[in-house]
Protein backbone atom coordinates (compact mmCIF):
# COMPACT_ATOMS: atom_id res chain seq x y z
CA UNK A 1 0.00 0.00 0.00
CA UNK A 2 1.59 3.46 -1.69
CA UNK A 3 0.73 5.89 1.34
CA UNK A 4 0.48 9.98 -0.45
CA UNK A 5 1.14 13.09 1.36
CA UNK A 6 -0.66 16.47 0.93
CA UNK A 7 1.77 19.01 -0.70
CA UNK A 8 1.09 22.57 -1.79
CA UNK A 9 -1.78 23.07 -4.52
CA UNK A 10 0.06 23.76 -8.12
CA UNK A 11 -2.03 27.05 -10.02
CA UNK A 12 -2.98 27.11 -13.82
CA UNK A 13 -3.62 31.15 -14.86
CA UNK A 14 -6.01 31.39 -18.04
CA UNK A 15 -6.36 34.13 -19.30
CA UNK A 16 -9.99 34.98 -21.13
CA UNK A 17 -11.36 37.90 -23.11
CA UNK A 18 -14.21 40.04 -21.20
CA UNK A 19 -16.31 42.65 -22.54
CA UNK A 20 -17.30 45.90 -20.45
CA UNK A 21 -20.73 45.11 -20.21
CA UNK A 22 -21.61 41.40 -19.64
CA UNK A 23 -25.29 40.84 -21.23
CA UNK A 24 -27.28 38.57 -20.07
CA UNK A 25 -30.74 37.58 -21.54
CA UNK A 26 -33.80 36.20 -20.13
CA UNK A 27 -37.15 35.65 -22.00
CA UNK A 28 -39.96 35.14 -19.65
CA UNK A 29 -42.84 33.19 -21.13
CA UNK A 30 -46.33 34.72 -21.64
CA UNK A 31 -49.99 33.35 -22.13
CA UNK A 32 -53.05 34.79 -23.00
CA UNK A 33 -56.25 34.20 -22.06
CA UNK A 34 -58.80 33.30 -24.71
CA UNK A 35 -61.63 34.78 -22.87
CA UNK A 36 -60.78 37.77 -21.36
CA UNK A 37 -57.37 38.95 -23.11
CA UNK A 38 -55.39 38.97 -19.82
CA UNK A 39 -51.66 38.42 -20.43
CA UNK A 40 -50.04 35.88 -17.56
CA UNK A 41 -46.27 36.33 -17.22
CA UNK A 42 -44.12 33.67 -15.53
CA UNK A 43 -42.48 34.47 -12.22
CA UNK A 44 -38.94 36.50 -12.54
CA UNK A 45 -36.34 35.23 -9.92
CA UNK A 46 -35.40 37.73 -7.27
CA UNK A 47 -31.66 37.05 -7.93
CA UNK A 48 -32.60 38.79 -11.87
CA UNK A 49 -33.06 42.00 -10.26
CA UNK A 50 -35.50 44.71 -11.33
CA UNK A 51 -33.13 47.18 -12.62
CA UNK A 52 -31.24 47.29 -16.70
CA UNK A 53 -27.91 48.07 -15.57
CA UNK A 54 -26.23 47.01 -11.88
CA UNK A 55 -23.78 49.47 -9.77
CA UNK A 56 -21.18 47.32 -10.82
CA UNK A 57 -21.25 48.21 -14.51
CA UNK A 58 -22.08 51.86 -14.09
CA UNK A 59 -18.88 52.27 -11.98
CA UNK A 60 -16.49 50.63 -14.39
CA UNK A 61 -18.37 52.93 -16.69
CA UNK A 62 -17.31 55.73 -14.91
CA UNK A 63 -13.85 54.80 -14.67
CA UNK A 64 -13.01 53.52 -18.13
CA UNK A 65 -14.71 57.84 -18.92
CA UNK A 66 -12.22 59.23 -16.48
CA UNK A 67 -9.66 57.14 -15.36
CA UNK A 68 -8.87 55.33 -18.59
CA UNK A 69 -9.97 58.33 -20.32
CA UNK A 70 -12.29 56.68 -23.28
CA UNK A 71 -14.75 59.14 -24.71
CA UNK A 72 -18.13 58.33 -24.75
CA UNK A 73 -18.57 57.98 -28.56
CA UNK A 74 -15.22 55.93 -28.80
CA UNK A 75 -17.01 53.34 -25.93
CA UNK A 76 -20.74 53.08 -28.31
CA UNK A 77 -18.62 52.54 -31.20
CA UNK A 78 -16.55 49.61 -29.80
CA UNK A 79 -19.38 48.01 -27.81
CA UNK A 80 -21.60 48.30 -31.20
CA UNK A 81 -18.85 46.19 -32.79
CA UNK A 82 -19.26 43.65 -29.87
CA UNK A 83 -22.78 43.36 -30.93
CA UNK A 84 -23.78 45.77 -27.82
CA UNK A 85 -25.24 48.65 -28.09
CA UNK A 86 -24.32 51.36 -25.69
CA UNK A 87 -25.17 54.98 -26.85
CA UNK A 88 -23.27 57.85 -25.81
CA UNK A 89 -26.30 59.50 -24.73
CA UNK A 90 -27.10 56.22 -22.17
CA UNK A 91 -23.63 56.24 -21.28
CA UNK A 92 -24.21 60.17 -19.80
CA UNK A 93 -27.09 59.32 -17.81
CA UNK A 94 -25.77 56.32 -16.29
CA UNK A 95 -22.51 58.05 -14.85
CA UNK A 96 -24.64 60.87 -13.71
CA UNK A 97 -26.65 59.11 -11.59
CA UNK A 98 -22.87 58.21 -10.09
CA UNK A 99 -22.26 61.33 -9.93
CA UNK A 100 -25.29 62.01 -7.94
CA UNK A 101 -24.01 59.69 -5.38
CA UNK A 102 -20.37 60.17 -5.29
CA UNK A 103 -21.43 64.32 -4.86
CA UNK A 104 -22.35 63.71 -1.34
CA UNK A 105 -18.82 62.78 -0.28
CA UNK A 106 -17.06 65.56 -2.28
CA UNK A 107 -17.43 68.68 0.36
CA UNK A 108 -15.64 65.61 2.64
CA UNK A 109 -12.72 65.89 -0.02
CA UNK A 110 -12.37 69.42 0.04
CA UNK A 111 -11.89 69.72 3.16
CA UNK A 112 -9.14 67.60 3.70
CA UNK A 113 -7.59 68.10 0.52
CA UNK A 114 -7.39 71.73 1.47
CA UNK A 115 -5.34 71.28 4.09
CA UNK A 116 -2.84 69.39 2.07
CA UNK A 117 0.82 70.45 2.09
CA UNK A 118 1.56 70.47 -1.52
CA UNK A 119 -0.45 71.95 -4.71
CA UNK A 120 -0.15 71.08 -7.96
CA UNK A 121 -2.94 72.48 -10.53
CA UNK A 122 -3.64 73.05 -14.44
CA UNK A 123 -6.06 74.08 -16.46
CA UNK A 124 -7.14 73.47 -19.97
CA UNK A 125 -10.45 74.51 -22.33
CA UNK A 126 -13.37 72.03 -22.27
CA UNK A 127 -16.65 72.56 -23.78
CA UNK A 128 -20.06 72.47 -21.90
CA UNK A 129 -22.54 72.13 -24.12
CA UNK A 130 -25.18 73.43 -21.39
CA UNK A 131 -22.87 76.69 -20.94
CA UNK A 132 -22.76 77.15 -24.50
CA UNK A 133 -26.36 77.05 -25.38
CA UNK A 134 -27.20 79.52 -22.23
CA UNK A 135 -24.64 82.11 -24.11
CA UNK A 136 -26.15 81.89 -27.03
CA UNK A 137 -29.50 82.79 -25.74
CA UNK A 138 -28.05 85.30 -23.15
CA UNK A 139 -25.19 87.39 -24.72
CA UNK A 140 -23.00 90.21 -23.58
CA UNK A 141 -21.24 87.99 -20.98
CA UNK A 142 -17.41 89.32 -20.25
CA UNK A 143 -16.38 85.89 -19.40
CA UNK A 144 -17.55 83.27 -22.19
CA UNK A 145 -14.79 80.80 -22.07
CA UNK A 146 -14.70 77.02 -19.94
CA UNK A 147 -12.45 75.67 -18.53
CA UNK A 148 -11.44 72.29 -16.68
CA UNK A 149 -9.10 72.07 -14.00
CA UNK A 150 -7.24 69.65 -12.01
CA UNK A 151 -5.75 69.84 -8.68
CA UNK A 152 -3.64 67.50 -7.12
CA UNK A 153 -3.28 68.24 -3.03
CA UNK A 154 -0.73 66.06 -1.57
CA UNK A 155 -1.12 65.43 2.27
CA UNK A 156 0.48 63.12 4.69
CA UNK A 157 -1.90 60.14 4.62
CA UNK A 158 -2.78 60.15 0.55
CA UNK A 159 -3.16 62.52 -2.52
CA UNK A 160 -6.11 64.16 -3.83
CA UNK A 161 -7.05 64.65 -7.27
CA UNK A 162 -10.05 67.54 -7.67
CA UNK A 163 -11.43 68.61 -10.84
CA UNK A 164 -13.76 71.59 -11.54
CA UNK A 165 -15.17 72.40 -14.89
CA UNK A 166 -16.93 75.28 -15.30
CA UNK A 167 -16.06 78.96 -16.47
CA UNK A 168 -14.24 80.21 -13.09
CA UNK A 169 -10.41 79.75 -13.47
CA UNK A 170 -7.86 78.17 -10.90
CA UNK A 171 -7.25 81.05 -9.08
CA UNK A 172 -10.83 81.56 -8.50
CA UNK A 173 -11.61 77.93 -7.38
CA UNK A 174 -8.82 77.69 -5.42
CA UNK A 175 -10.21 80.72 -3.51
CA UNK A 176 -13.52 78.92 -2.62
CA UNK A 177 -11.67 76.12 -1.74
CA UNK A 178 -8.95 77.50 0.35
CA UNK A 179 -11.77 78.59 2.27
CA UNK A 180 -12.10 75.13 3.99
CA UNK A 181 -8.45 75.48 5.31
CA UNK A 182 -7.34 75.78 8.85
CA UNK A 183 -6.60 79.36 9.52
CA UNK A 184 -3.48 78.17 11.47
CA UNK A 185 -2.10 75.89 9.11
CA UNK A 186 1.16 77.35 7.18
CA UNK A 187 1.41 78.47 3.18
CA UNK A 188 0.84 75.59 0.61
CA UNK A 189 3.28 74.68 -1.89
CA UNK A 190 1.69 75.69 -5.09
CA UNK A 191 3.38 74.08 -8.30
CA UNK A 192 1.59 75.24 -11.61
CA UNK A 193 2.75 77.40 -14.55
CA UNK A 194 3.12 80.97 -14.31
CA UNK A 195 0.01 82.24 -15.50
CA UNK A 196 -1.45 84.69 -13.07
CA UNK A 197 -5.25 83.80 -13.18
CA UNK A 198 -3.23 80.36 -11.29
CA UNK A 199 -2.83 82.37 -8.20
CA UNK A 200 -5.57 82.75 -5.49
CA UNK A 201 -6.90 86.51 -4.47
CA UNK A 202 -6.75 86.54 -1.05
CA UNK A 203 -4.47 83.53 -0.21
CA UNK A 204 -0.61 83.51 0.11
CA UNK A 205 1.10 80.30 -1.14
CA UNK A 206 4.62 79.50 -1.59
CA UNK A 207 4.80 79.38 -5.57
CA UNK A 208 7.19 77.49 -7.37
CA UNK A 209 6.57 78.14 -11.28
CA UNK A 210 6.83 75.48 -13.59
CA UNK A 211 10.38 75.40 -15.24
CA UNK A 212 9.53 73.82 -18.42
CA UNK A 213 7.93 76.20 -19.83
CA UNK A 214 10.55 78.43 -19.44
CA UNK A 215 12.67 76.32 -20.85
CA UNK A 216 10.82 76.00 -23.98
CA UNK A 217 11.39 79.64 -24.59
CA UNK A 218 15.05 79.07 -23.80
CA UNK A 219 14.96 76.62 -26.07
CA UNK A 220 13.66 78.52 -29.32
CA UNK A 221 16.82 80.88 -28.66
CA UNK A 222 19.36 78.37 -29.78
CA UNK A 223 19.01 79.85 -33.43
CA UNK A 224 20.30 83.41 -32.36
CA UNK A 225 22.29 83.11 -29.18
CA UNK A 226 25.33 81.13 -27.74
CA UNK A 227 24.42 78.20 -25.33
CA UNK A 228 26.86 79.69 -23.05
CA UNK A 229 24.41 83.09 -23.07
CA UNK A 230 21.30 80.95 -23.17
CA UNK A 231 22.82 78.56 -20.23
CA UNK A 232 23.56 81.58 -17.87
CA UNK A 233 20.50 83.41 -18.00
CA UNK A 234 18.39 79.81 -17.63
CA UNK A 235 20.52 79.46 -14.48
CA UNK A 236 19.02 83.15 -13.16
CA UNK A 237 15.62 82.48 -14.30
CA UNK A 238 16.00 78.92 -12.42
CA UNK A 239 17.39 81.02 -9.14
CA UNK A 240 14.57 83.58 -9.24
CA UNK A 241 12.14 80.87 -9.04
CA UNK A 242 13.56 79.16 -6.19
CA UNK A 243 14.30 82.10 -3.86
CA UNK A 244 11.23 81.90 -2.10
CA UNK A 245 12.73 78.54 -0.73
CA UNK A 246 16.27 78.57 -1.33
CA UNK A 247 18.61 81.76 -0.57
CA UNK A 248 20.78 80.73 -3.53
CA UNK A 249 21.94 83.32 -6.33
CA UNK A 250 24.48 83.00 -9.68
CA UNK A 251 25.86 86.17 -11.24
CA UNK A 252 26.67 85.49 -14.78
CA UNK A 253 28.73 88.12 -16.84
Amino acid sequence: MVKLYSVESGIIVRVRDQNLAAVHKYWVDKLRCALYGEIISADVPMDIGAKKYDAAFKAILVLQKYYVAIPFYHQAYFQSLLGVPLPASTQWQLVEEMGGAAVLIFPTLERIAANGDVLHNDDSHVKITDLIRHHRLYPGKERTGTFTIGFIFRTKERDFALFYNGTQHAGENMEKLFQKRDVNSSAVIQMCDALSRNIPASFKTMLCNCLSHGFRKFDDLKKFYSDQYILGNFFTLLCACCSPMFELRFDFI
